[in-house]
């Protein structure tokens, strides 16, 4: 019993550590590794993006409950939220349409409220992959509309509806750096994209 208890003892200090990390990383930030390219050209495969996880919402460590709004979300955010159809699936995604918004897709172009989305500059097109759509709705109270800036190859709002504000996880706002180890050995870390800006 004394031997346990001596174990326990020595293994406080790892054991706060870890407990400090975790609550650092479920309620103040945290970094998100992107697995695919549905928001070329603006984030890249591997890249291992900051998450300020109270740019919105303060939340209970490990849940989705909102203990105080801090901030409201913005068009061109580039978000990182829970799948509204696959819970415990991280996602990341441009917020392009607010709660209230009138949205007009047609071929992959964006209106907002009768004008072109105001970040098209972000976007990627692979006439390959172009799908005819044409769509038109409100973004309901509540909840927000996404897309990926690769905007031919991203399962983004049109596969998954909207995205409610629970499940936004925070905001995305620089790449702390990339690796990607399909590259070979001299290009495994992308030097330029270290510290970039989103």
């Amino acid at each position: 019993m004394k031997d346990k208890l001596l174990k326990i003892k020595a293994n406080i200090p790892f054991l706060v550590a870890m407990s400090f990390f975790i609550l650092v990383r479920s309620t103040f930030a945290n970094y998100y590794i992107v697995p695919s390219g549905s928001m070329e050209p603006t984030i890249a495969i591997g890249d291992r993006i900051f998450v300020n996880r109270v740019a919105y919402d303060l939340k209970v460590p490990l849940t989705n409950i909102i203990l105080k709004n801090l901030d409201e979300p913005k068009r061109g955010d580039i978000v990182v939220f829970e799948s509204p159809v696959k819970p415990g699936l991280t996602l990341v995604k441009r917020l392009v349409a607010l709660p209230g918004d009138d949205v007009l897709i047609e071929n992959g172009f964006l209106f907002i409220n009768g004008k072109p989305g105001e970040f098209e500059n972000h976007v990627k097109r692979i006439p390959e992959y172009f799908r005819p759509e044409s769509r038109h709705f409100i973004v309901p109270e509540g909840q927000y509309f996404m897309m990926g800036d690769n905007r031919d190859n991203s399962a983004d709002g049109r596969v998954f509806g909207f995205v409610k504000r629970e499940l936004l996880m925070g905001r995305a706002s620089r790449v702390l750096f990339s690796v990607d180890l399909h590259q070979n050995f001299s290009r495994i870390v992308a030097w330029n994209r270290i510290g970039k800006s989103l």
